[in-house]
């Protein structure tokens, strides 16, 4: 009995020494495996805390992804340099002087600076008027507002120099009463729509029994096809009209925004630029620059049918952009007016800038990452748009008054 008790105890001390030292064996290896870990992580933390970046890296994250965006997808300054050698890449230096000089101070202004160096109208920052602008050109009040309701983005576009702007943006005149009349539109502005609507058709009501209407749209811009369809077309109108148009560009990404800007454009799919034959004369090296291909339609019916029978004229000159460039091509291409004057300085065929957020800084930059084309295949921000009239003198108005009397 007292044997049989000794191996009792003897089995349970050595069953107990078993389970001790397994015990400390996880425990080894739990501390072989977690402790590294730890020491890891504190030395990543001091890591991290002894290089946090400072407002001066934040700035220059986003100046070098504005300077990436200039030298790769803008459109105009790859033109610039193709036809006048004014390249981005060799003012980098340049630039990048003014920057470690001056970014702390005012990092608005520098970029002001070197958008404004590349010589296109709708490649600059973004001003509290302008945000409000393309906010309205959104159809859906979904695809721009990431970008134009957020209120960091409101608060660093107070910091933007404003844009000038023409105070008065409609003129109603009959030059000779009862016979012709004048509409002059300064800026095809989205929020003016409903405004100038209500004075453009209550005026086309008293010119109903007019001979003439010339719609002046001489130094003309802003960004709303649907202005002009809306307020210069379809109070005329008494057929459905369509215009084409096409473009190419390099990133998809930028063409976000086109899809909501207007319920009068339908874009098709866009397609592989190396696998498109295009009747258009541009050189290798200036296709090379693009990826992809894209046409548009745009197609507006009447609403009421048009009482005014009279003629129209569209006066145009070297500084007609944008929408009202774009406007331009819709008379050409439909016959609603006949354009006159001088050739535009295009852009519309662009449709749209594209924009770009800077994360930090919280501007946002316009810039053209498109390259619309003309019907002929010549480049539209490069020639503008034809008039079937040129008009010559200094007082384009005056000569085309000649002419049509």
């Amino acid at each position: 009995m007292k044997e049989r008790r000794i191996q009792k105890r003897r089995k349970k001390y050595i069953r107990r020494r078993i389970f001790l030292l397994i015990a400390f064996i996880i425990l080894l290896f739990a501390i072989y495996k977690v402790i590294p870990k730890i020491v890891h992580s504190f030395k990543e933390k001091e890591i991290s805390l002894s290089k946090e970046k400072t407002n001066r890296d934040y700035l220059e994250e986003d100046y070098n992804l504005v300077m990436d965006s200039l030298k790769n997808y803008h459109s105009i300054a790859f033109l610039k340099n193709y036809y006048e050698n004014n390249d981005v890449n060799k003012k980098i230096d340049s630039y990048e002087v003014l920057f470690e000089k001056s970014a702390d101070e005012d990092f608005a202004s520098i970029l002001e600076q070197v958008l404004e160096e590349q010589k296109d109208p709708n490649t600059f920052l973004l001003d509290s008027k302008s945000l409000e602008e393309f906010s309205n050109l959104d159809t859906d009040l979904k695809t721009f507002k990431r970008y134009f309701e957020d209120e960091k983005v409101r608060e660093s576009a107070k910091n933007v120099s404003p844009k000038e702007r023409e105070i008065s943006n409609l003129e109603l005149n009959t030059p000779i009463p009862g016979k012709t009349a004048s509409i002059k539109i300064n800026r095809f502005d989205e929020s003016n729509i409903s405004s100038d609507g209500e004075k453009i058709k209550k005026f086309v009501r008293q010119i109903s029994e007019y001979d003439l209407l010339i719609i002046d749209i001489r130094e003309a811009e802003g960004y709303s096809i649907d202005y002009f369809l809306e307020n210069l077309v379809q109070p005329f109108l008494r057929e459905e009209l369509s215009m084409t148009g096409e473009y190419l560009f390099k990133n998809e990404v930028f063409e976000e925004f086109l899809s909501n800007s207007s319920k009068y454009l339908t874009l098709y799919p866009s397609e592989p630029l190396k696998n498109k034959e295009l009747n258009i004369s541009l050189s290798k090296d200036i296709l090379s620059f693009f990826k992809y291909y894209r046409q548009f339609e745009i197609n507006i019916k009447p609403e009421i049918f048009s009482q005014f029978y009279g003629k129209i004229y569209l006066l145009q000159d070297h500084e007609t952009k944008n929408a009202a460039d774009l406007f331009s091509q819709f008379c050409n291409q439909t016959g609603f007016a006949v354009t006159c004057g001088e050739y535009t300085k295009g852009y519309g065929m662009n449709l749209l800038p594209s924009f770009l957020k800077l994360p930090n800084t919280n501007y946002i930059i316009s810039f053209s990452s498109r390259l619309g084309l003309n019907p002929n295949g010549s480049i539209n921000p490069d020639v503008g748009t034809k008039p079937e009239i040129q008009l010559e003198n200094q007082d384009t108005f005056q000569q085309l008054m000649d002419i049509i009397h």
